[in-house]
């Protein structure tokens, strides 16, 4: 009897030690998906602080273009301070660019993690960009399901959906061939540096190919 109370008793030690670990586990997924959540909402705050402030600045350019004299002189030429060569090119170019960019959001959920204390180790550096690029790939495969989707769609959208599903196709290998392997000065790197780059390198190619799909940001060679 004394054999069978104690086969019991092992039994019942399994049983709860399994509960545990069951409960244990799904406590953690729910804690990963909760910090997923929110650091989507951290991000999502920061591109519609964008839209909004992109909104305002294309409505101020557009009233000063109307209130604007023909024949007006820009302030530097009125002074006599005519600038040339690449100094003038590099001005008007930062001139025509937005002051807030959509790209600028990229780091705003890694750049906090890693000022934490557990994040300077090489796994929690990595955990950090880890925990930005899980941000921007749902984003970029939101869309791209969006994009990519015609049964809701005219059929001429069906030539962009293909085109889009032939970039991506591409897009990934390249993406991973090119975290693959880094390099600073001409030196492969190795070890753990190489680790928290290559994450680093993840997160921000995913993060600008998100960017691109939502059509934030776009390829162009107009000048």
């Amino acid at each position: 009897m004394s054999c069978i109370f104690k086969v019991f008793a092992i039994l019942i030690n399994i049983i709860a030690l399994t509960q545990m670990t069951l409960h244990e586990s799904m406590a953690a997924e729910q804690s990963i998906e909760d910090n997923l959540a929110k650091d989507a909402a951290v991000v999502k705050a920061c591109l519609d602080f964008v839209d909004a402030k992109t909104e305002d600045e294309t409505a101020q350019k557009q009233k000063e273009a109307e209130n604007e004299s023909p024949g007006t002189l820009v302030p530097y030429a009125a002074k006599g301070e005519q600038k040339t060569g690449p100094e003038a090119y590099l001005e008007a170019a930062a001139q025509s660019k937005p002051h807030f960019a959509y790209e600028n959001c990229i780091g705003i959920v890694s750049d906090a993690c890693l000022e934490t204390d557990d994040a300077q180790t090489t796994y929690g550096m990595m955990d950090c960009f880890g925990r930005e690029y899980e941000v921007w790939d749902a984003r970029l495969n939101t869309s791209y399901r969006e994009q990519t989707d015609i049964s809701s769609k005219k059929p001429e959208d069906e030539t962009t959906a293909k085109h889009l599903r032939k970039v991506q196709t591409a897009w990934i290998p390249w993406r991973d061939a090119t975290c693959e392997v880094l390099y600073t000065n001409g030196i492969p790197l190795y070890g753990s540096q190489s680790k928290i780059e290559g994450a680093y390198c993840q997160m921000m190619l995913t993060a600008r190919q998100a960017l691109w799909m939502e059509g934030k940001t776009i390829i162009s060679f107009d000048q």
